[in-house]
């Protein structure tokens, strides 16, 4: 696989009430006011049986007329939309939803807690993941969990082995990934780890990606995470990702660097190579991932110092133990 610093996004066909943004309308739909309308065509009026319904449901709440939409969705203000989700025509043509608020399932709801920042412990190594596996979506779902486009990545592995497959590989998987979300993905890597602070508060990165430092000499790891934590506290409360990688290789001093950080009250890692892993659910860094996962060589499970708030388990040891947590920061 080659390492790509760029993966371009590829837009599709506008649909009906969709903005166009560099593309065209579909076939049967006209631009107006930036989105696909159903062109104008007094012969497909009341062309289905299914379409007239829809219509006449739509403009008898707005009064705009009744063009033909494709089933599921309605025709208001001459524009086909989906009465469940438009903020402007939630549930009829009629409702427009206040501000700060969302149309979910036709009803003006007000808005979610606001996400202000992230963090991930991932105990397993990439080294023999393959492009697709659900490992690899697990990795793409901890890196776009930002939502920034291009992720900004700044990738810090000095203590690692650069040029091992633990690292190569995980880059390329991230490309790969971004490649199958299309997304974008920029990563420049760190000079050393005395930069990163700097680096992250010039706002000028989205995620903080840290390979597993397998390679620090004993005793180093504990003082690096510590000389970190006032950088990650503020970049994970604007809005920063930080994920780490952490197994037993090397000194066996991850859960010191991590807990130097203070992004996981992290207390010691156990070996838990081999393992049929459960993964969790209800977790935004499960998606897709199935049921379960099979531990990798150097795979680690880890045990917590102390319950912190916000924090999931993502995916467990049959006895329970995590293998890979979520922490997540809200606007208070």
């Amino acid at each position: 696989m080659k390492i790509r610093a760029m993966i371009l996004a590829v837009l599709g066909l506008g649909a009906c009430g969709t903005p166009l943004v560099g593309g065209e309308c579909a076939p049967g739909y006209e631009a107006n006011a930036g989105a696909c309308v159903p062109a104008h065509d007094p012969s497909t009026t009341g062309s289905s049986a299914s379409s007239a319904s829809v219509s006449a449901s739509a403009s008898s709440s707005s009064g705009s007329g009744g063009s033909a939409c494709p089933d599921g969705l309605a025709s208001c203000d001459a524009a086909c939309v989906d009465l469940a989700t438009s903020a402007d025509h939630c549930g009829d043509c009629a409702t427009a939803c206040a501000a700060g608020t969302t149309c979910v399932a036709g009803i003006c709801e007000p808005p979610g807690p606001v996400v202000t920042g992230q963090a991930v412990l991932i105990g397993m190594s990439f080294e023999a993941v393959a492009p697709g596996d659900p490992m690899a979506m697990l990795l793409g779902n901890a890196v776009f969990a930002s939502k920034h486009s291009p992720v900004r990545i700044l990738d810090y592995r000095e203590l690692a082995q650069w040029n091992a497959t633990t690292v190569t590989n995980t880059v390329d998987l991230i490309a790969d990934e971004a490649v199958a979300r299309g997304r974008q993905v920029q990563t420049v890597v760190a000079p050393s780890g005395a930069m990163v602070p700097a680096l992250l508060s010039s706002h000028a990165y989205d995620v903080l990606f840290v390979h597993d430092l397998d390679a620090a000499p004993a005793g180093a790891l504990a003082q690096l995470g510590e000389s970190w934590a006032g950088s990650l506290d503020e970049f994970t409360s604007t809005g920063g990702v930080v994920v780490v990688v952490a197994t037993t290789g090397g000194t066996g001093e991850m859960p010191d660097f991590i807990a130097g950080t203070g992004l996981f009250l992290t207390m010691s890692a156990e070996s838990a190579a081999g393992q049929n892993l459960s993964v969790m659910s209800g977790d935004a860094l499960s998606a897709g991932l199935g049921a379960s996962l099979t531990a990798a060589p150097g795979a680690a499970s880890f045990s917590l110092g102390g319950a912190i708030p916000m924090v999931d388990a993502v995916v467990a040891t049959p006895a329970l133990a995590p293998v890979v947590l979520h922490r997540v920061w809200y606007a208070r």
